[in-house]
Order: C-alpha cells, then structure tokens, then sequence
C-alpha cells in the first residue's frame, strides 16, 4: 500500500466514519436525552468481549452452542459451588 493509500485510508476511517459515529450519537442523545448511554455502553461492551471470545474459540455452528447453553442451565445448583443462604 502506497503512502497516499495510507492517508486516505486513515482520513476515512476518522473523519468520515468515527467523527459520523459521534455525530449520530449526539443526534440521537439529542432526540431521545442521553439517559440511553450507560446502556449502550453496556451493550456495546459486552458485544465486544462476545468478538474477542469468538476470535479465540473460532467458529462454532449454531447447534453446538445452543447445546452448550442447554446443558450449561441443566447444570444443578450445587455444583456451582453456591451454598444455602
């Protein structure tokens, strides 16, 4: 890649797509207040730890991760070490 393939490739990355993202959000902040950050945050976050799970478990189809969840909520309680209250 050229060093003008570079600078065009950052100058849209920031401006067209992270400074639009950041104009999106105060619109909608705007409009709607900005009681929905800390949720979108949250939301964001845990999006992003899902992708770096993904990235180092690899791809799993769906049937097998709709297994493991069944078989992880039939686990008892008392195995997950949680005693009487």
């Amino acid at each position: 890649m050229t060093r003008q393939g570079v600078r065009w490739r950052f100058q849209r990355v920031f401006t067209d797509l992270y400074v639009q993202a950041f104009e999106t959000i105060l619109l909608i902040e705007r409009v709607f207040g900005s009681a929905l950050r800390d949720y979108a945050i949250r939301i964001s976050k845990e999006r992003f730890e899902l992708r770096r799970q993904m990235e180092s478990t690899g791809f799993q189809s769906a049937d097998a991760l709709l297994r493991a969840a069944k078989d992880k909520k039939a686990e008892p309680q008392s195995d997950r070490g949680e005693g009487p209250a």
